[in-house]
């Protein structure tokens, strides 16, 4: 059983979350919860998830790669071997991508850390989720409380990458590593390029001003 809710946070994120079970996980009852994932096909989803339960009985963070699992925080073993397990669960990442998890029993009066890491392999999630896995006689005995998501979307703070240029007669196509979305502007020998297109990963500059044929031609590109 899944549900599926928008959600981008990801830089300076905060997820908070109780969980219940009324039985002793084991390695088919658990759940997941998705902090944040590519899409809510649960079969082949990229981004990130707390796992509670599992044959560790454990709480732990796992990446999604395509829907398989790794993992990435792996959080104290039997932690949740107890018969009625009633956690609570902080996760936080920050802007350079460290990830902190931890837990508090309802037992107990302050959170314990499960572990830390640096990850940025997924940074543009679109849904926050919840999937139990379960067994018949396990079905009505999941519960998920308290939850609050707070974050900024992803901000891409490294320029793109000029790979190479083409230039075919009063044009110039210029690659890029990365999808470019807009420019302060463009100069070629100190003249400003008006006419310029935007496709994905390349710039098309037509017509090409200041172009000077069988000589050193300079283009900066800003902003």
């Amino acid at each position: 059983a899944y549900i599926f809710t928008e959600n981008i946070a990801i830089e300076a994120a905060k997820w908070v979350f109780s969980v219940e079970m009324q039985f002793n996980p084991s390695s088919f009852n658990y759940s997941l919860i998705y902090l944040g994932i590519s899409d809510s096909i649960i079969t082949t989803p990229n981004g990130y998830a707390v796992k509670i339960g599992g044959s560790s009985d454990e709480v732990s963070l796992v990446r999604l790669d395509e829907g398989s699992e790794i993992k990435i925080i792996d959080g104290i073993d039997k932690r949740l071997d107890v018969s009625n397990p009633n956690v609570k669960i902080l996760v936080e990442r920050d802007t350079n991508g460290l990830w902190t998890l931890k837990s508090k029993l309802d037992t107990e009066n302050e959170f314990v850390l499960e572990g830390e890491v640096f990850d940025n392999t997924f940074l543009t999630p679109k849904y926050f989720g919840i999937h139990h896995h379960f067994s018949s006689t396990r079905s009505d005995k999941f519960f998920v409380d308290s939850i609050s998501v707070e974050g900024n979307p992803f901000t891409d703070r490294v320029a793109p990458s000029l790979l190479g240029f083409q230039k075919e007669e009063d044009s110039l196509f210029l690659k890029f590593n990365e999808p470019v979305s807009g420019f302060g502007k463009i100069t070629l020998n100190d003249v400003l390029v008006e006419n310029v297109m935007i496709d994905d990963f390349s710039v098309h500059l037509n017509p090409l001003q200041g172009w000077h044929n069988g000589e050193l031609n300079k283009l900066l590109v800003t902003g």
